[in-house]
């Protein structure tokens, strides 16, 4: 993934203009020229977005910003909320299963502490699609958080970079500034903005499971999954472990391999019920004996077997999907 630096330009929208993925053809002028394409995959239907005339020049004119995975991550995403309206009228479909199946744009960006935090990250956020895939509500939240925490970095961690890396199904931000951990913003007594941010982002989100993880070399690193599943959470958050039902009966789970993370999370199997809460505390006070914060993720459970599990798990944050 290469990393880009800030941008000021915006999403196209009214169709009227054939911006092309790799240029159609070679030249000074031409961007994301691909010679390694056939002219008749250069001069394709397929090979390009349609949009108006003043956003189609702004993306022939600007390769760095507007990369060819870019245009055509934004011609799927297009395309499917067609299919979408034909299939079932003019609806909002952010947040659908088939929206997330898609998932977000690609995309990845270099932060300095001079650049314009504000404008630069606005711009990812609407470049990546993420009101389009999961609302305008998720899309701010998750825009002010980044604004504010790459703030926190710059101006409290003595961070001199910050990488925002945008994937399908999760966000990760890497700073090298000194540790702090995240979660503690969320009551921390002088906390301002970067608070104010995180709990919102806490809100808007499905599942709370934001890690942040520290590598003395490498410096502090954040993921933020936006998934519709807890079983996809162990591709998106390195702290997440999953437990199969047989390890209640067993419990010899070791989480040596996570003392780099704020916050383990349990994954624990679909319809828990009152039987698997013992073998689930031995886990739990396996997970404990790490010193780190712990948090268990259920779905599909009852309300009282959930009621009886905090009442069991007194010191652990449990997560009802």
């Amino acid at each position: 993934m290469n990393f880009r630096h800030p941008s000021n330009a915006r999403l196209p929208n009214e169709p009227a203009f054939d911006a092309h993925f790799p240029a159609a053809s070679g030249g000074p002028g031409s961007r994301r020229y691909d010679a390694s394409s056939t002219t008749e995959q250069r001069t394709s239907i397929e090979n390009g977005l349609w949009c108006c005339r003043d956003h189609g020049t702004l993306i022939d004119t600007d390769e760095v910003t507007y990369s060819t995975a870019m245009l055509k991550g934004w011609r799927v995403i297009a395309e499917k909320k067609a299919e979408l309206r034909h299939a079932h009228g003019d609806m909002e479909f952010a947040g659908s299963r088939e929206l997330v199946r898609v998932g977000l744009v690609d995309d990845a960006l270099a932060l300095t502490a001079n650049d314009d935090v504000n404008g630069t990250v606005g711009n990812l956020v609407v470049h990546c699609c993420v009101a389009d895939i999961w609302g305008r509500g998720v899309a701010d939240s998750v825009r002010d958080f980044l604004i504010e925490h790459t703030k926190n970095a710059f101006e409290h961690a003595a961070a001199t970079q910050v990488l925002i890396k945008v994937h399908p199904r999760n966000i990760v931000v890497e700073d090298n500034g000194r540790h702090f951990e995240l979660h503690s913003l969320a009551d921390h007594p002088r906390g301002r903005g970067g608070r104010l941010a995180y709990r919102a982002l806490l809100g808007a989100l499905k599942i709370h499971a934001i890690s942040s993880t520290f590598e003395t070399l490498n410096g502090n690193v954040v993921h933020v999954p936006l998934v519709s599943d807890s079983r996809e959470l162990a591709a998106t958050n390195p702290c997440t472990a999953s437990i199969d039902r047989s390890e209640f009966r067993s419990p010899r789970v070791s989480f040596s391999q996570f003392s780099y993370c704020d916050t383990i999370y349990i994954i624990a199997p679909d319809f828990l019920s009152y039987s698997d809460l013992p073998g689930l505390d031995l886990i739990v006070k396996s997970a404990q004996t790490t010193q780190k914060r712990i948090a268990v993720v259920v779905s599909k459970v009852s309300d009282a077997v959930i009621a009886h599990s905090r009442g069991l798990l007194s010191d652990v944050e449990i997560i009802s999907w």
